[in-house]
């Protein structure tokens, strides 16, 4: 997939996602300060479950050699559900890449959320 697109191709697709009410998960929980903590207590929680929720991560000790942009956790749900997560640290945004990702999976009717908690992550897997 090309990921070139220019500043005004990006601010149009933003515009048009945010008219039809895309949203990313927001709360008031305390934001992790190390992303690769929040990331270990997810791979645990998802292990933890029964059936056990089978999930794809990407590597956090470099650059992925997946799609660049792709999200760090994909988790298969029970019911066949699929959910795309982003985690960040406190004051860590999502990379250019990550947001057009994001973007184009929100116009193929996906929501990638990111989340900066273990009780973010687990307020988005009660929806």
């Amino acid at each position: 997939m090309d990921m070139t697109f220019t500043t005004a191709d990006y601010l149009t697709m933003e515009a048009r996602l945010r008219s039809k009410g895309v949203t990313q998960a927001a709360s008031s929980h305390k934001p992790v300060e190390r992303e690769v903590p929040l990331h270990d207590k997810i791979i645990k929680h998802c292990n933890s479950q029964w059936p056990v929720w089978k999930f794809r991560h990407a590597r956090t000790d470099k650059r992925t050699t997946e799609e660049v942009g792709v999200e760090d956790f994909t988790i298969f749900l029970p019911d066949g559900k699929t959910l795309h997560v982003e985690c960040k640290a406190r004051d860590e945004k999502q990379t250019k890449e990550q947001l057009i990702w994001a973007k184009q999976l929100e116009m193929l009717g996906h929501q990638v959320f990111v989340i900066r908690s273990m009780e973010e992550f687990l307020d988005v897997v009660k929806l």
